[in-house]
């Protein structure tokens, strides 16, 4: 999809990304934190910040934070935000994970949340991860993913996609650490998750025609899948479990 495209479709859904219950996920939030390591006086790169929740919690932790996205309204919406919470250490800056405007060996960190689905590219973004980390430099990466089940991972790329039309694929853990290493990281670190949802998590932020499919789909699928994919109806709304991996690599 091409960047005006992205820009269009996450400058619309800014707001609701401020104050998604999924976005703010506390618990994930504090992993990626933990992860990290201790960043007292270092500098951290957060990509596709989006409306800033990686780098503020970030903030805190270390001497600089610059979040970087594509989209200027998920920016400004950042920048509102951080300014509300007085966090005087973050910069906000527009620029695109194919081709990062830091120098080689910029940072001690680098972090990427929910954003790696909806690169054209997975392989040239972890390479330019790669290139502006330090020596030692740590990656951490969250992401919605999918288990070792191809009918499961097939069904949940569709539904995303439907979800979001500039999603282009959710990656399982043997194909994260296969373009990983590829990039030139190591002690690779896995932590697989799943959440039980509503469906509504899914449907939210889609155009009224895809969230009628996606509730078509999923209503649609076979009984076994249903079975493995812990789909059930409460109280009239259907839940749904979805998938996520945390991953923490050094260069």
């Amino acid at each position: 999809m091409q960047r005006e495209s992205v820009q269009e479709i996450f400058g619309k859904r800014a707001e609701g990304y401020v104050s998604s219950a999924s976005h703010a996920d506390r618990e994930v939030l504090d992993r990626i934190g933990q992860l990290c390591g201790d960043l007292r006086g270092k500098i951290a790169l957060d990509i596709a910040t989006g409306t800033g929740h990686v780098a503020m919690r970030l903030s805190p932790l270390a001497d600089v934070v610059i979040g970087l996205d594509l989209t200027r309204r998920m920016l400004e919406m950042a920048r509102e935000e951080a300014e509300k919470r007085s966090l005087s250490n973050l910069t906000w800056l527009r620029g695109d994970v194919r081709s990062l405007p830091f120098p080689d060996g910029s940072f001690h960190v680098v972090t990427c949340r929910r954003a790696p689905h909806h690169f054209p590219d997975a392989h040239m973004a972890l390479r330019e991860m790669c290139r502006v980390l330090k020596d030692d430099g740590v990656l951490v990466i969250d992401d919605r993913s999918v288990p070792e089940d191809a009918e499961i991972g097939s069904t949940m790329n569709h539904l995303d996609l439907l979800h979001d039309r500039s999603h282009v694929r959710e990656y399982g853990r043997k194909e994260w650490e296969a373009m990983l290493r590829k990039a030139g990281l190591t002690d690779i670190q896995f932590h697989e998750y799943r959440r039980h949802l509503p469906l509504s998590t899914m449907t939210w932020n889609a155009e009224p025609a895809d969230a009628k499919g996606i509730e078509r789909a999923v209503s649609s699928l076979p009984s076994d899948l249903k079975r493995r994919m812990a789909v059930e109806e409460t109280d009239g709304k259907l839940f749904m479990d979805q998938y996520y991996i945390t991953i923490r690599a050094t260069k």
